[in-house]
C-alpha cells in the first residue's frame, strides 16, 4: 500500500481509497503526487572486464599513432600518397602517350636532328618511332616508359630506359600538351639533375694556384681596338690515379652560361700560340705558353701513375654583352683525353666547378 496526499486537504491517505476520509473530495483522475518519495531497485556497479581494459587501451594506442602520423606527415601527402594509386597512375599514361604520340623537330643543326637522320628517322616520325628504332639497336636490351611526376603542377618527366636506367628523358606540360627531350636540352638535363658529368676518380685536380672569373681586354692586332670578353683562368696541378703509364694526354677546359632557351660557351685556346702585349707605345706579338700541359706527355716523357702534371687553362672570351643576363647555371668544365702504348684510352669530363656565386660577383 502507497500513501498519497489528498489534493483538497493534504491528508496522507492510501491510495486504494477513492475518496478522502477527512474531507470527502474524490481521487478520480488524480495522479500520484512526485513529492511522495518512493524506493527504486539501486543499480549495481559492474566493474570493467580485463577485455574491456584491453579494447581500451587498443583505441587509445591507435588514437597516439593516428596523431603522430598527422603530425610528422602532412594531410595533404596523406591525401596524395592515398590518391597517387589511382589518379595520379591515370595522369601518368596520358604523359607517356602524350609523348609517344609527340613528333620529333629534326633540326639538322643541333644533335638531336643530327642522330634522328643516322637511325633513319624522317620528317613527320614521332617519338615512338624514336624509341622503336633506339630498341631495335641492341635487342638484348629491356626498354620500358615510365614516368615521374616533378615539384611543378602539372609537370611529368617521361623516360625510355633499360633495366640500369640509362635512356631517353623528355618534360611533359600536362596543361600546355608540350614536350621537351632532356638529354640534349643542357639547361632541362640541370634542372632535373641529369647531368652527364661523372667524376670517376681516375684523374684529380690539385694544388689549384689560379682560380678566376673575370672580364678582359682583348686587342685587335690590325686596329688596336679593344673589346671586353669575359675569360676563365686556370692554374693546378693534375693527378694521374688510373694505374697506367700515359704516353699521351691532352687537358682542355669550357666555361659554360646555360640559359632556359640558350647555352654560350667559351673553349680554352691551344697548348701553344701567341699573346698581344702592350709594349714601349706599340703592339707587340709575343710567343706564350696557351692553355695545356706544362710540358708534353709522350712517349718519352711517360705521365707515371700517381704523378701530378701542371696545367693552364684560359677560355677564348664570351662576350660581356651575356653580363646583362643572368644564367641559371655556370659551370667551368674540365675535359682530358689519354692513352697509353697497350691499347687503353681516355676521353670524358674530370672536373667541373660551380661559377654561380662568381658570376654574381663579376664586375665589367
Amino acid at each position: 500500500m502507497t500513501l498519497i496526499k489528498c489534493p483538497e486537504c493534504g491528508a496522507e491517505v492510501s491510495d486504494v481509497l477513492s475518496k478522502c476520509p477527512k474531507c470527502n473530495s474524490s481521487f478520480e483522475n488524480y495522479k500520484v503526487s512526485e513529492d511522495i518519495e518512493t524506493q527504486e531497485p539501486k543499480k549495481e556497479n559492474k566493474r570493467p572486464s580485463r577485455k574491456d581494459y584491453k579494447w581500451g587501451l587498443i583505441f587509445l594506442m591507435s588514437l597516439a599513432v593516428l596523431i603522430l602520423i598527422i603530425k610528422v606527415i602532412p594531410v595533404q601527402r596523406i591525401f596524395e600518397q592515398v590518391s597517387s594509386f589511382t589518379f595520379f597512375d591515370f595522369k601518368g599514361k596520358k604523359a607517356i602517350e602524350i609523348v609517344k604520340n609527340s613528333k620529333i623537330q629534326i633540326d639538322l643543326e643541333n644533335v638531336l636532328g643530327s642522330l634522328a637522320i643516322n637511325i633513319g628517322l624522317g620528317q613527320g616520325a614521332t617519338w615512338q618511332d624514336f624509341a622503336n628504332l633506339v630498341a631495335k639497336q641492341d635487342p638484348s636490351k629491356k626498354y620500358v616508359w615510365t614516368t615521374q611526376k616533378t615539384d611543378e603542377t602539372g609537370v611529368y618527366i617521361v623516360a625510355f630506359q633499360d633495366e640500369k636506367g640509362w635512356g631517353h628523358r623528355w618534360e611533359v606540360n600536362m596543361d600546355q600538351q608540350t614536350v621537351n627531350h632532356i638529354n640534349h636540352n643542357e639547361y632541362l638535363s640541370r634542372k632535373y639533375g641529369f647531368s652527364r658529368f661523372d667524376r670517376d676518380g681516375n684523374f684529380e685536380i690539385v694544388n689549384i694556384e689560379t682560380d678566376t672569373l673575370k672580364v678582359e681586354k682583348d686587342y685587335n692586332y690590325y686596329s688596336a681596338k679593344s673589346s671586353k670578353h669575359i675569360v676563365y683562368i686556370l692554374k693546378a696541378t693534375v693527378k694521374n690515379k688510373t694505374g697506367k703509364a700515359l704516353s699521351h694526354a691532352e687537358i682542355s677546359g669550357k666555361l659554360v652560361l646555360i640559359y632556359k632557351d640558350k647555352t654560350v660557351k667559351g673553349e680554352s685556346g691551344l697548348k701553344a700560340g701567341f699573346k698581344l702585349v702592350y709594349k714601349d707605345s706599340n703592339y707587340e706579338l709575343e710567343s706564350g705558353n696557351g692553355s695545356g700541359f706544362k710540358s708534353p706527355i709522350s712517349l718519352s716523357n711517360l705521365w707515371k701513375p700517381n704523378t701530378d702534371r701542371p696545367f693552364y687553362l684560359k677560355t677564348k672570351g664570351i662576350d660581356e654583352i651575356y653580363m646583362n643576363y643572368q644564367p641559371e647555371y655556370v659551370f667551368f668544365e674540365i675535359g682530358l683525353e689519354a692513352e697509353d702504348p697497350i691499347g687503353f684510352k681516355y676521353d670524358k669530363d674530370i672536373e667541373e666547378f660551380d661559377l654561380k656565386n662568381e658570376w654574381g660577383n663579376l664586375k665589367p
